[in-house]
């Protein structure tokens, strides 16, 4: 199992709900040793990208929508850490 799973199982022993966001696993399994512990310790819980849901999250995706932008051609993720390569990586570029 990956770490996020390990970990998700694990508060779901210790009693604990939980809100995890994604990805939550690897491999089909990760998902069903964590549903396994959850329902077996009747656990609430919930996995998404809640960041998506705020303001400038969305104005950036309206921006882009309506071609304020000019013609994406390229989209990547980022993060507020490095990628293992050591590189940030661009949200947008525009042509």
């Amino acid at each position: 199992m990956r770490r996020l799973s390990l970990i998700a199982t694990a508060a779901a022993k210790a009693g604990k709900d939980m809100y995890c966001k994604k990805p939550t696993g690897v491999c089909i399994n990760d998902g069903f040793a964590m549903r396994t512990a959850i329902r077996k310790n009747k656990r609430v819980f919930q996995s998404g990208m809640w960041q998506r849901s705020l303001g400038n999250f969305r104005q950036g995706c309206e921006l882009a929508l309506n071609g304020h932008l000019g013609k994406i051609t390229t989209s990547t993720r980022d993060s507020a850490t490095t990628s293992r390569r050591g590189k940030r990586s661009s949200l947008m570029k525009a042509a």
